[in-house]
């Protein structure tokens, strides 16, 4: 039984009680109790805390001729003025005298249904009086009238409906936002307590002035709903929607999914919306055909049409991406909670990067062009000039040199290409992997070779430029390339200063390249004095800051040091509250580093719940997905899961086929897993041609022994195992412990594997005595190793001591 129908049942027993007699109640409760012991508890407390103040009593004047009820008695309160009536209910101003407190009285509204409208009534006491934030109104008690429902007493707000008429609001669209987060917060609250309003608008937040500052308080809970309600016996269709139409999604319209928290988002855009603009967001007439909206897919100014000219110019940016993100008519495209909501809020009145920028190159370009009109016809002309010169049109070369070489003469416009590029490239993690970004790639190289030319001395922005290519490069698996453009710009890097913005960029790409070639000894030095020189920065960059210590993290994951890995992973996430896309990559790492540290049944739940956000972040198009989809099912695998491990690899490797720009680089860690569900079938021979694939690309990347060659040699000498071709993974066995103990240093879970393969073929071999020795090995190092290792300690130890034995 949820908590609300406790109350509602508690209710019930405590309304009848009240009819009875002292004896009579007793026996009733003791009745009561053999039903529902919890709720039959609830009401007894009731009546304890009601019964000796005298407090809870009926109310002769009809709540529906309001006039009629000033001067009347509610318990301790006498009514004053008549405040206001709503379909939920008629709320009056009233006095307590001893001691003195001005509340606010509810009573039921007109024409509702008396059964549901006493179900709204007692939900929202229950609600309100669970709810402790100082921007949701405070509940203080409740009564009964002869009319049946409770009678609700509340903090009384001396305030106003929120209004774009405030004047504060009317002459800043700062503080207009600043006080919407104010709201933004009051909801996530809220929602951590798996509370939804449903029915945010203006008229449900009053605004009071404190020392000169704007206070919003919500109101009105009626339609709110626990969300652990939402499978309850008690009905509520009979009402039909609720909520206020302008301010309504249209899933909450149509009725066609269960109330969750983005509803409330909707409604926290259409508040903003209507502060903006003065008028709420335009409904069809048929509200259930969707909301006649700005798409999030199409670049558009969602404010051109409003009343508010004068903040045109104002609107026409990332705030109109973040309000038609809010209120996107498909929830796959909405926020997908409140607080990312109200993270991109805060992120716009700082200045930084939102959530809701363009998500494609068309809408990325769009945004820049709409930011910078006049800068970016530098980036227009230089890549026009390079596309229009490789399809031989007419212009002359002199005509392009003249025109590159003035498009380059002012040092802003250089700058500005490379924010560009960077901003494009080096801020996305995943960028270069889709089909237009691949593409650009081309003219960032042509116009970065033609800014090296221009220019008499190596700058700080074309070194950012040809940073930015290294890490789009390096995430694509382009290694040589990425080499290559390292090479060109290394003399260029040594005569600019470290802490130069360009040389840091230059120096974080070439760490993620050597990561990528797994050179992790140099890449960990380096990456720890790019992290010094950026925590020196007078105003540091916190997305850099972030950058650098996921690189770190993923070092540290790959050489088995699990502990430092979740630290630089963890702490990676404190600075990250606009970059979203890197924040999604920074939590899936750390997911699967707490997957190492305590295996994969407690981290299961959460990366469940991380999959279904950012399926409903990204949609299923997005590299980060396929990605995702690899991870997970590792998870799976772990957990002896093979059928939805199945499901997910071969989603994956649709995609891998669908672009072969991901094949470098996902696609063996894609093969392994595929040959671990076919091992699961004894499908032996078809996964011993996957691991032969996977050793193969592993070594055409690599100049000599690293982590990832030597878990291919190891996973193939397993496979020969499985096989009982002997020989080959006695082979291949060694050959992975060489590369191991080559790249790795003692203990550390790819030595322990190699070992592991090594005594288990040696065993099958009949050799006990040197299987054995590798056996041993393997349990040292796995005890040894940072990480949960108790799955593979339970297999090795039975067979070790059998051994062991069979040789006494």
């Amino acid at each position: 039984m949820t908590r609300t129908e406790v109350f509602l049942t508690a209710k019930r027993i405590f309304t009848q009680c009240m009819e009875l007699s002292e004896e009579g109640r007793e026996r009733f409760l003791q009745k009561e109790a053999e039903k529902d012991p919890e709720a039959a508890e609830a009401a007894r407390k009731m009546l304890q805390v009601q019964l000796p103040t005298g407090f809870l009593t009926t109310v002769d004047g009809d709540p529906h001729q309001p006039e009629k009820l000033i001067g009347t008695q509610v318990g301790p309160y006498e009514i004053k003025e008549f405040i206001a009536s709503g379909g939920m209910g008629t709320v009056f101003k009233a006095e307590r005298m001893d001691p003195h407190a001005v509340a606010a009285v509810k009573f039921i509204g007109q024409g509702m249904p008396a059964a549901p409208t006493q179900f709204y009534f007692e939900r929202e006491a229950e609600l309100l009086a669970s709810l402790q934030h100082p921007r949701i109104v405070r509940y203080l008690d409740s009564f009964l009238s002869k009319y049946g429902p409770p009678i609700l007493v509340m903090e009384f707000i001396e305030g106003v409906d929120l209004s774009p008429e405030i004047p504060e609001l009317r002459d800043s669209v700062r503080q207009t936002v600043e006080l919407l987060v104010k709201v933004c917060q009051a909801v996530e609250y809220m929602h951590s307590r798996a509370i939804v309003h449903r029915d945010l608008k203006p008229s449900n937040v009053l605004v009071r002035r404190t020392e000169k500052l704007l206070d919003p308080i919500i109101i009105d809970l009626g339609v709110a709903r626990r969300l652990e309600d939402l499978q309850s016996p008690q009905s509520e269709n009979t009402l039909g929607p609720v909520g206020t139409r302008h301010f309504m999604c249209p899933e909450q319209i149509s009725g066609s999914v269960p109330a969750n928290a983005q509803f409330d988002v909707y409604s926290l855009g259409a508040v903003l919306f209507y502060l903006l603009t003065g008028s709420p967001p335009k409904l069809p007439a048929a509200p259930y055909a969707g909301l006649n909206l700005p798409s999030q897919d199409l670049d558009v100014d969602l404010f051109g049409e409003a009343r508010c000219r004068r903040r045109h110019k104002i609107l026409r940016g990332d705030l109109d991406a973040v309000t038609a993100m809010a209120l996107s008519p498909d929830p796959a495209r909405r926020y997908a909670n409140v607080s990312a909501f109200r993270e991109d809020l805060q992120a716009w009145l700082k200045g930084r990067t939102v959530l809701a920028r363009p998500r494609n190159l068309p809408q990325k370009l769009g945004r820049i062009v709409l930011h910078h009109p006049k800068k970016t016809l530098l980036a227009t002309a230089v890549s026009s000039a390079l596309i229009l010169s490789w399809v031989n049109t007419a212009r002359s070369e002199a005509e392009l040199r003249l025109s590159n070489q003035q498009l380059l003469d002012e040092k802003e416009n250089t700058q500005f290409v490379a924010q560009f590029f960077t901003d494009t490239f080096f801020n996305q993690p995943h960028i270069g992997l889709t089909g237009p970004e691949t593409k650009l790639l081309d003219v960032i190289l042509a116009a970065a070779d033609t800014l090296s030319r221009k220019e008499q001395a190596p700058s700080p922005a074309t070194l950012s430029i040809r940073g930015s290519l290294i890490h789009a490069l390096s995430n694509m698996g382009s290694l040589e390339a990425a080499e290559e453009q390292f090479k060109i710009g290394r003399e260029s890097a040594a005569s600019i200063p470290a802490t130069e913005p360009g040389r840091l960029v230059f120096d974080i790409s070439y760490v993620n390249l050597l990561i990528h070639k797994e050179e992790l000894e140099e890449a960990e030095e380096l990456a720890h004095k790019v992290l010094a020189r950026l925590r020196e920065e007078e105003r540091p960059n916190f997305i850099r800051i972030a950058t650098v210590l996921n690189q770190l993290g993923n070092i540290h994951l790959s050489t088995g040091e699990f502990l430092a890995a979740e630290k630089d992973f963890q702490e990676s996430l404190k600075y990250l509250d606009s970059s979203r896309l890197l924040f999604f990559e920074v939590s899936a790492n750390l997911l699967l580093t707490e997957r190492e540290l305590l295996g994969p049944d407690p981290v299961l739940p959460k990366m469940k719940a991380f999959a279904s956000q950012v399926h409903q972040q990204f949609g299923v198009e997005h590299p980060m997905v396929l990605i995702l989809n690899i991870n997970f099912s590792e998870f799976f695998l772990a957990s002896g899961q093979i059928e939805p491990a199945l499901k997910l690899l071969l989603q994956a490797k649709e995609s891998c086929l669908a672009h072969p720009q991901y094949r470098e680089l996902y696609y063996p860690t894609l093969l392994n897993n595929l040959a671990t569900c076919f091992n699961a079938g004894g499908r032996y021979s078809e996964a011993i041609e996957m691991r032969k694939e996977v050793l193969e690309m592993r070594l055409a990347r690599a100049k000599g022994p690293t982590p990832s060659v030597a878990m291919a040699y190891i996973n193939l000498a397993t496979n020969y195992l499985f096989d009982q071709q002997l020989e080959e993974a006695l082979v291949h066995g060694q050959k992975g412990l060489d590369a191991a103990q080559s790249s790795l240093e003692a203990p550390h879970p790819y030595i322990a594997a190699a070992h592991n393969t090594l005594g288990n073929t040696y065993r099958a071999m009949g050799q006990k005595d040197q299987a054995i020795a590798h056996l041993r090995l393997a349990v040292d190092n796995y005890r040894r190793s940072q990480g949960d290792h108790q799955a593979n300690l339970a297999s090795i130890e039975p067979i070790l001591e059998a051994l062991e034995e069979e040789v006494q």
